[in-house]
C-alpha cells in the first residue's frame, strides 16, 4: 500500500514546458519512492491576472485544483499582505478550546501557571513564529490565559514571537 508524501510548497512559473518537467519529476519521485502525490489534496495558486482558460488548462494537465488566497497551509494562514485577526481565528479557537477543557477550579495556581506556560504557550509558537501577529490577537490570548489562571496582565513573560520593534509579546503577571 503506497504511503503519502510530506507536505511541500513548490514554486514555478506556469509555462507549459516547466509544468511538464515538474510533472515528470513527480512521476519519477513516485516511481523511485513508492509514494504517491494525492492530486485531490494538491492545488496550485496563480496570479490574479491569470485567465480562467489558462488556469483550467493547468488544472486539466496536472489534475490539481486551483486554490486562492487567503488559505491555510499546515495551520498557518497564507495571504498576500498583512495577516489580520480573522485569519488567526482557528488558532485562537484551538487555544481557547484547550482552556475550556481544563477544570480551573480543580487546579492550584502553580498547576495553572505550568499549564499556561508549557502547554498553551507552546501550542501556537510554531504556527505564529513566521508571521507578524496582530496586537489584538496577542491581547486576546493574554486575556484568555489570565482568565484561566486568575492572573493580572503584565508585559514581560512568554514571548510568542519577536519580529522587530513592533512585535507584540504575550505575557502575564503571576498572582
Amino acid at each position: 500500500m503506497p504511503s503519502s508524501t510530506d507536505d511541500a510548497i513548490l514554486f514555478l512559473n506556469g509555462m507549459l514546458s516547466n509544468v511538464c518537467i515538474f510533472l515528470a519529476l513527480i512521476r519519477e519521485y513516485e516511481s523511485a519512492s513508492g509514494q504517491r502525490v494525492n492530486a485531490s489534496k494538491t492545488s496550485f495558486l496563480s496570479p490574479k491576472k491569470t485567465s480562467r482558460s489558462k488556469a483550467q488548462r493547468l488544472s486539466n494537465l496536472t489534475s490539481f485544483c486551483q486554490a486562492f488566497l487567503p488559505m491555510v497551509y499546515l495551520g498557518i494562514p497564507l495571504t498576500k499582505g498583512k495577516i489580520t485577526s480573522p485569519l488567526l481565528q482557528p488558532i485562537m479557537h484551538k487555544i481557547t478550546s484547550k482552556i475550556d477543557g481544563w477544570k480551573a477550579k480543580l487546579l492550584n495556581p502553580t498547576a495553572k501557571q505550568v499549564l499556561i506556560k508549557h502547554v498553551l504557550s507552546s501550542m501556537p509558537i510554531h504556527l505564529l513564529i513566521p508571521i507578524n501577529i496582530p496586537k489584538l490577537v496577542c491581547k486576546s490570548l493574554e486575556k484568555a490565559f489570565a482568565n484561566f489562571s486568575g492572573a493580572v496582565l503584565r508585559r514581560e513573560t512568554m514571548d510568542i514571537r519577536s519580529n522587530g520593534p513592533k512585535s507584540a509579546r504575550l505575557s502575564m503577571r503571576e498572582v
